[in-house]
């Protein structure tokens, strides 16, 4: 048991920490990457809403 608390003890002391470039990167990257599918989704939304009021309107009479 103590055995596996040193050895894991040691590979905590080996990671690196990201820089703060790093986390700067990787923020802008998330943030790109929602807007990216908030776009994504919005497309679909409107045209999958519409194609349903098309869709409607036709049987509708």
């Amino acid at each position: 048991m103590f055995n596996f608390f040193y050895d894991s003890l040691e590979t905590v002391q080996k990671l690196k920490f990201p820089t703060r470039e790093e986390y700067i990167q990787m923020g802008l990257f998330v943030l790109l990457a929602i807007l990216l599918a908030g776009a994504i989704f919005a497309i679909y939304d409107a045209v999958i809403s519409n194609l349903y009021l098309t869709f409607y309107q036709l049987f509708r009479g």
